[in-house]
């Protein structure tokens, strides 16, 4: 299936990558050239640098596309984008992401196909944020017991100076983003090198998330 993303964050990052192993075709939308360029170059994708809610842009991506999914942190973007994608280019099925609950009924009223809203999705989480201080959790695995957390490896980890493939992860996690203390965002390999403050996008079950905080990101404070 060809599938557009509109938003090349994390979320956008993580879910093209998830859908290329499984053999779709991705195009992303971003409005920064920077985030554009990155991950065509990391992915080897087509990506384009322009805004996902007008049809210029559209007419780019949308030709005999199959699925539609606008990622952007403006739930009024992420509307338009599918609107325009359902009513223009006739791409069959449009989902959303909607960051304010209160825009759940509108989203419903403008006719996007699915979406879902991110805050409701983590309210059940805020107290694995508070409990696990330097550890955000990111998204939950709907069809698994995984969620995706993100966090700053700390110096104190023994993580620090190892390989992906030396470092012996915790309960069948898997890293999918190492983002440097550069800014380099690194699609990990077995002989990828974790360094202190790196920022590790992870996967892991849902029973593994304490010790994952306490192996590889406990402040030293903490007891």
């Amino acid at each position: 299936m060809k599938i557009v993303i509109v938003g090349a964050g994390k979320v956008g990052y993580y879910l093209t990558k998830e859908l290329l192993k499984k053999g779709h075709k991705v195009v992303v939308i971003d409005t920064r050239e920077k985030a554009a360029a990155q991950i065509a170059n990391d992915l080897n994708i087509d990506s384009i640098c322009g805004d996902g809610s007008t049809n210029q842009v559209l007419s780019q991506a949308c030709d005999n596309a199959n699925v539609f999914v606008a990622l952007t942190g403006k739930d009024e973007v992420n509307v338009i984008a599918c609107q325009l994608a359902k009513k223009y280019f006739s791409v069959p099925l449009t989902i959303a992401r909607v960051n304010n609950p209160r825009n759940n009924e509108i989203v419903n009223y403008f006719g996007v196909d699915r979406h879902y809203c991110s805050t409701n999705m983590f309210v059940d989480l805020v107290d694995n944020e508070i409990e696990y201080e330097g550890m955000r959790i990111v998204t939950r695995l709907n069809s698994t017991s995984h969620i995706i957390v993100e966090f700053k490896l700390s110096e104190y980890s023994s993580a620090c100076g190892k390989t992906l493939a030396e470092y012996k992860f915790v309960k069948d996690s898997k890293v999918v983003i190492i983002t440097t203390s550069e800014g380099k965002i690194i699609t990990p390999q077995g002989d990828t090198i974790m360094n202190a403050n790196d920022v590790i996008l992870l996967v892991c079950p849902n029973s593994a998330i304490e010790s994952v905080w306490k192996e590889m990101v406990k402040p030293k404070h903490v007891s």
